[in-house]
């Protein structure tokens, strides 16, 4: 049950943005890497699993696109569509939309015109850093427009107007982060990074199916034992959790530092996580 929160408002840090992906540990994903799609530069990890190599965020350093992806929570049914969700990070951050409408045209001409209807349920939250972000959703029908004014916002596997109890825990630690307004960048994400770090159930059960509902409450959601995982999901594994953590911070003079620590790429629980960090510059005007 994966959880986006983000902020226009730190004083020194025009845009922040921290993630989780939670996931089957042993789900197969290359981490973050600069790689060509669609004869552009992005940086972005890549789901291994299905043969679309989708994501669930993206950023074009050449322009300052960023979309980030939050599936919609269906219960625990197998489903694979017919579009990945995870292509629609790719495709926007390599568009030449400008608009959400322009977007969504761009999507129906290259997948069909029912593409929303064809692609499991999700949230996606999209734009151009130093600009207003958008929000588009199958399981909503407005549009939603993030940073018109000083906001902290929260995602999760939910729909977005009906935040769970980890959105609203996220979305208060990240107004402390910016009400603290620290001025050292290392400082600030470990702050974040910490705040990815927040377990609401630590005493809970290690089962997956027990704390299936359990789960919406708590930011980090530590690896939970996925019974009977070999019935019916070629995808599934032995555990379920918080497996990567990603953190974005863009200063005024516009150096964006892309953060990803992985906790986890298999069912070996003993694994010692890998940090990796991309400093770039990126387009961005005040």
């Amino acid at each position: 049950m994966c959880i986006l929160i983000t902020t226009n408002a730190h004083p020194h840090f025009p845009f922040v943005l921290c993630s989780n992906r939670d996931e089957y540990l042993s789900r197969a994903t290359a981490p973050a890497h600069l790689h060509e799609y669609a004869q552009t530069t992005i940086l972005s990890p890549l789901d291994m699993a299905r043969v679309d190599h989708g994501t669930w965020i993206a950023l074009n350093p050449a322009t300052a696109k960023l979309a980030v992806l939050v599936n919609y929570r269906e219960g625990m049914k197998l489903e694979v569509n017919p579009v990945s969700r995870g292509v629609l990070p790719l495709e926007y951050v390599t568009s030449l939309a400008r608009s959400r409408t322009e977007f969504l045209n761009e999507l129906r001409g290259k997948y069909g015109s029912d593409v929303l209807e064809e692609i499991g349920g999700f949230s996606l939250m999209f734009g151009t850093i130093g600009e207003r972000f958008d929000i588009i959703s199958n399981k909503n029908g407005d549009d939603f427009k993030c940073f018109i004014d000083k906001e902290v916002h929260g995602l999760s596997n939910s729909k977005f107007d009906e935040p769970w109890e980890k959105v609203k825990l996220g979305e208060r630690g990240l107004k402390a982060i910016v009400d603290e307004a620290k001025e050292d960048k290392e400082t600030v994400i470990e702050d974040l990074l910490s705040l990815l770090s927040t377990n609401t159930l630590d005493n809970m059960t290690d089962d997956f199916e027990a704390n299936f509902h359990n789960i919406e409450k708590t930011i980090f959601v530590p690896p939970l034992l996925v019974r009977d995982y070999t019935r019916g999901n070629p995808l599934a594994g032995k555990y379920y959790g918080t497996r990567t953590q990603t953190v974005i911070l863009l200063d005024k003079n516009g150096q964006l530092t892309y953060i990803e620590r992985n906790l986890h790429t298999s069912d070996d629980l003993t694994e010692e996580p890998m940090t990796q960090r991309f400093d770039m510059k990126i387009p961005y005007e005040q």
